[in-house]
């Protein structure tokens, strides 16, 4: 009973980081009629697909904490790199996300998400602006009249 007061009182504190270890001392034995089921939601983030495991990771290589395409030896490795900043995340203690072995492997498929995604936009950025070379943005509408959006009346008004 105390365990279970403990993993509560974590449980409230960290929200649903702890829920895991929730179930597993909530499960309903013979003796008792205890349960605590989760929710849609709590279970989605039990997979590394939708956790928060996976979004800090992602977020730290967006903002350059961790690099995108790291250099041999100059570079920490990825075990060094769990061990100094997501050993400790509660992000990591769930499941198995703190799996040192599977974190090279979750990393690198982040980045390669990544590279592609910054790809991906950067031939829609070519693709816009091949566009606009094609077809301007018209300074008359359909009536004869001066477009309103990026004009010089409008640009005098919004200061």
């Amino acid at each position: 009973m105390p365990l279970l007061l403990a993993l509560l009182l974590l449980n409230l504190l960290f929200g649903i980081f702890f829920v895991p270890l929730l179930v597993l001392a909530c499960t309903k034995n013979a003796n008792s009629t205890t349960t605590m089921a989760l929710t849609k939601e709590q279970k989605k983030k039990l997979k590394w697909q939708w956790s928060d495991a996976k979004g800090i990771l992602f977020d730290d290589i967006v903002k350059e904490r961790v690099p995108l395409n790291p250099q041999h030896g100059v570079d920490m490795t990825s075990k060094e790199l769990f061990e100094t900043r997501y050993k400790d995340l509660p992000a990591f203690a769930i499941s198995n996300f703190g799996d040192v072995e599977k974190f090279e492997r979750r990393l690198s498929s982040v980045r390669t998400q990544i590279r592609d995604k910054l790809q991906r936009a950067q031939e829609d950025a070519m693709a816009l602006a091949n566009d606009r070379l094609i077809h301007p943005v018209p300074t008359i509408d359909c009536r004869g009249y001066p477009q309103w959006r990026g004009s010089e009346a409008r640009e005098a008004t919004s200061d």
